[in-house]
């Protein structure tokens, strides 16, 4: 069943919700690399969530823009925006671009594979169909 095209995101939606996806998944890999690491002082990793965001939002916005715009354009035609297509799709952008940049590493891969599902489930919350009911109709407030 073919999604009506006024039901559909707008565009500039759909740019914020990469945008948001960008930072969400850099912000999720600098998480989990200051966890993995252990005793990581406040300034190292403060200097390095600078350079992490510097040149990794840039490089996650290239990932989406290979991979998860056409995935989006493509599925888009046919299913609704759901957390679940959302996740899965971020994941997958995910793991791949961690296993382009990272090689071989499994850990590695799954750690870029978790903050892709998160960069996937932001792109859900600022993209999603908002229900009718908490919808505003300007026409209350005249």
């Amino acid at each position: 069943m073919a999604v009506p095209a006024e039901e559909r995101p707008t565009a500039g939606r759909v740019m914020l919700g990469f945008l948001a996806a960008a930072f969400a998944a850099v912000t999720t890999a600098i998480l989990l690399l200051a966890l993995g690491a252990g005793g990581m002082e406040l300034e190292s990793l403060l200097g390095f969530s600078i350079f992490a965001f510097l040149f990794g939002v840039p490089i996650a916005l290239i990932a989406i823009l290979i991979m998860a715009l056409p995935a989006y354009l493509l599925m888009r035609r046919r299913w609704h925006v759901r957390w679940w297509n959302a996740a899965l799709s971020g994941a997958i952008v995910g793991s791949v671009g961690g296993s382009l940049l990272g090689g071989s590493d499994v850990t590695g891969t799954l750690q870029m594979a978790l903050a892709g599902l998160v960069g996937g489930l932001v792109f859900w919350v600022v993209v999603r169909e908002r229900p009718a009911a908490l919808r505003i109709d300007p026409e209350t407030f005249r």
